[in-house]
C-alpha cells in the first residue's frame, strides 16, 4: 500500500506536524494535518528498519508528540539493542506521562529483557502514577510471556516477579 520511499513519508510527516502547529489553518485544516501525520507514521512502520533513523532522531526531538509517535514507530520495529537503550533512556528524560506510557508500551512490544530492570524501577517509584504502573506490568507480562492482566492484582504479580528474577 505505501509504494513510496521512506523519504516521502518522513517529508510528509514533518510537513503534517508542522502544519499541526500553525495556528493560522482551520480546523479542517488541522484535522487534515492530524489525518496524513497518521498516515505518515503508518506508512514507516510499514518500511520497517529503514524508518528507525528518523524515528530515533523524533524520539529525541522536544516536541512531546513526537517523542510520542517515535515510540510508537520503534515499539514496531526497533527490536536491536540501539533502540532499545534508546527508549528505555528516554523514561529518565524530561517528558509527558503520556509519552512515557507509550515508552513502556513500546519496550513490552519490544519483549526485550533488557527493559525489566527499568521496569522494575518504575513499578517501584512511589511518585509514578497507578496508570502509568498498570502499563508497565501489563508490558512486564509481554516481555515475560505471561498475561499478567488476569492476575488479581497485575502490579503486584509484576513486582514479586521482577523481585524474585531480576
Amino acid at each position: 500500500m505505501y509504494l513510496m520511499p521512506t523519504s516521502f513519508y518522513i517529508k510528509k510527516y514533518k510537513k503534517a506536524q508542522k502544519d499541526q502547529n500553525d495556528t493560522s489553518l482551520t480546523n479542517d485544516q488541522l484535522k487534515k494535518a492530524y489525518c496524513c501525520r497518521v498516515s505518515a507514521i503508518w506508512a514507516l512502520i510499514s518500511k520497517g528498519e529503514k524508518s528507525i533513523p528518523f524515528a530515533l532522531e523524533l524520539l529525541h526531538s522536544k516536541s512531546q508528540e513526537e517523542k510520542e509517535d517515535a515510540a510508537g514507530i520503534l515499539g514496531e520495529l526497533g527490536k536491536n539493542d540501539d533502540v532499545i537503550d534508546s527508549l528505555i533512556m528516554q523514561l529518565d528524560a524530561k517528558c509527558t506521562v503520556q509519552v512515557k506510557d507509550t515508552i513502556i508500551i513500546a519496550l513490552g512490544n519490544l519483549k526485550s529483557k533488557k527493559a525489566l530492570k527499568k521496569l522494575k524501577q518504575m513499578l517501584l517509584d512511589p511518585e509514578m502514577d497507578g496508570d502509568s504502573k498498570y502499563t508497565a506490568a501489563e508490558s512486564v507480562g509481554k516481555i515475560i510471556k505471561c498475561n499478567i492482566l488476569k492476575k488479581d492484582d497485575p502490579i503486584t504479580y509484576a513486582i514479586d516477579w521482577l523481585n524474585s528474577n531480576v
